[in-house]
């Protein structure tokens, strides 16, 4: 795979992802990990940068909803995905959680 081919396909699933966020879906958490899966693996066999791939995802996000990432995040507030989670439950050992 060349550098085109991967960030046309990078885009296209940033594209499908923040198109049915906008529309309100609930989607997998499955289907960010291995988005941002394929994009670490671009990184890592050296087809792309974390920088380019930053500037990918705001370009997409800006043509999606029509505001940057900081300002749907700073409009969304505390509905923020991802940050709201509280994972401290997991803290402790499984056999100690029952």
């Amino acid at each position: 795979m060349n550098k085109d081919a991967y960030i046309t396909e990078v885009s296209h699933r940033l594209h499908i992802r923040f198109s049915q966020l906008k529309e309100g879906a609930r989607l997998p958490e499955a289907n960010r990990y291995r988005l941002e899966g394929f994009m670490q693996a671009g990184t890592f066999i050296g087809l792309t940068t974390n920088a380019e791939l930053s500037a990918l995802i705001e370009q997409i996000h800006l043509a999606v909803f029509g505001q940057t990432v900081a300002e749907r995040k700073k409009a969304q507030g505390e509905k923020w995905p991802d940050e709201s989670i509280d994972y401290t439950f997991y803290d402790s050992p499984a056999y100690e959680r029952r």
